[in-house]
């Protein structure tokens, strides 16, 4: 008993299309997609609908951000890198122009 109720409710959900529900493949899409809301059916799934955008929203810009944050981390390598870069070179021209000779004497022992 239990095994064909479960197979019929599998069975309905892969089925489960737009006309199924007596809506046009766009709005059907919209709904699977959050695009869309559901119709409210009373005041105790607003709220938990309501909390669910403001996550939604909250979760965009959070991951706006990020990407923003990661953008300017590979900025600031590139530059980093550069400026790494541009310090040796000029080390390497200073010691080019004044080479450095240690010389040890006895007295420094």
């Amino acid at each position: 008993f239990y095994f064909t109720n479960l197979c019929c409710a599998v069975a309905f959900i892969e089925k489960l299309d737009g006309p199924a529900l007596n809506l046009s493949p766009e709005e059907f899409e919209e709904y699977m997609q959050g695009r869309r809301p559901p119709p409210h059916s009373g005041v105790e799934g607003c709220e938990g609908l309501c909390r669910a955008r403001t996550n939604q929203q909250l979760l965009a810009e959070v991951t706006r951000r990020q990407e923003k944050l990661a953008e300017g981390v590979c900025a600031m390598q590139a530059e980093l890198s550069q400026w790494v870069q541009a310090v040796q070179s000029q080390v390497d021209d200073i010691q080019a122009k004044v080479p450095l000779h240690i010389t040890s004497t006895e007295s420094d022992i």
